[in-house]
């Protein structure tokens, strides 16, 4: 693995194990961990049933990547702390090629501009990984799944994203997801992270990275509370956040057991994410018990909508589920 890249087929161990080589986490808690096991999900779902006999997915690593968020987060902290983390990040590539027993020689001669193989078709998306432990997801783009046509109508936020692999243009439309790493970055702003890379008036150049999220959206109590380490945004420093960047936050309140306010927030959640514009969805979350753990925010990316029903009035009425990036598990959950 001290190559500059690497090929491998894909499977949760293998990839697990490059992540615990890059990033100094134990291999046991990767295989667990709650994001790996829905990427593990994510990405092998990719092949249908029909094309697993035919098709596999790979993945090609960079060891050495220089990604601009990461380099302004270590600047303001990372570079200050007693650990000696790297400056670099890694990152990981998917594909879905053919099966072929000299898938390492086909996929060694496409980086070296022999073939084709590596192409917007085939490509899957990549994963940006921190050199920090345990919160190591700093930028996870991969493909929205194909809208399946059924009795519901899918519709999700993507944008296109230019990704140059050793050279090799490759393009993907999706919204980036992140993890937050607890001392930069909350679930507020991971949220906020999300929500600015899915809105659909900014430009892929111009998005900040955590703790300029974070440093825009204090100060908080007068001043007196500190940045970093960060536990969170109220709902006050989330509006602020957005002010930061020229957009006017719109605040609203939904009671779940109120069916005026339910159809509401139906209407809002359409009528947005239709236009192209992200949600900030503030939840309670509760455990297995019922216990409720705190407030949590995530970013709605997309919606379904069934079959129109007879006595409703918007067509909004009909929408069935949510697409959400969650930090808690990863990009477009239902």
């Amino acid at each position: 693995m001290n190559t500059p890249y690497g090929i491998f087929e894909y499977s949760r161990d293998s990839f697990s194990a490059y992540v615990a080589y890059q990033t100094n986490t134990n291999f046991a808690y990767l295989l667990n961990k709650p994001q790996i096991v829905y990427l593990n999900n994510y990405i092998l779902n990719f092949l249908p049933e029909e094309d697993k006999e035919e098709y596999r997915i790979v993945f090609i690593y960079e060891n050495e990547y220089i990604d601009k968020h990461y380099i302004e987060d270590y600047t303001v902290y990372y570079a200050r702390c007693f650990v000696n983390y790297r400056k670099t990040t890694s990152r990981v590539h998917f594909f879905k090629i053919k099966k072929n027993s000299n898938y390492k020689k086909i996929l060694s001669d496409a980086l070296n501009g022999d073939t084709t193989i590596l192409n917007d078709e085939s490509y899957l998306g990549c994963i940006i990984l921190r050199p920090i432990p345990k919160t190591f997801l700093a930028k996870v783009c991969l493909k929205p799944y194909p809208r399946v046509k059924n009795r519901l109508t899918k519709y999700w936020l993507a944008k296109s994203y230019d990704i140059s692999l050793f050279g090799i243009r490759l393009k993907i439309d999706t919204v980036p997801f992140q993890e937050q790493d607890k001392v930069l970055s909350a679930c507020a702003t991971t949220a906020l992270w999300t929500f600015f890379h899915a809105h659909n008036s900014l430009s892929n150049m111009m998005l900040p990275s955590s703790s300029t999220i974070t440093k825009n959206s204090y100060p908080e109590q007068n001043g007196y509370s500190r940045e970093f380490p960060n536990l969170g945004l109220s709902t006050e420093m989330i509006c602020r956040g957005i002010r930061n960047f020229h957009l006017v936050p719109e605040y609203f309140e939904i009671n779940i057991d109120n069916a005026v306010t339910i159809s509401q927030m139906k209407e809002l959640i359409y009528a947005y994410s239709s236009s192209g514009i992200p949600l900030i969805l503030g939840v309670n979350v509760f455990d297995k018990n019922n216990n409720e753990l705190g407030m949590h925010a995530i970013t709605i990316v997309g919606y379904s909508i069934g079959k129109m029903k007879q006595d409703t009035e918007l067509h909004s009425d009909n929408l069935e589920s949510l697409y959400v990036h969650d930090d808690r598990y990863g990009p477009y959950l239902k």
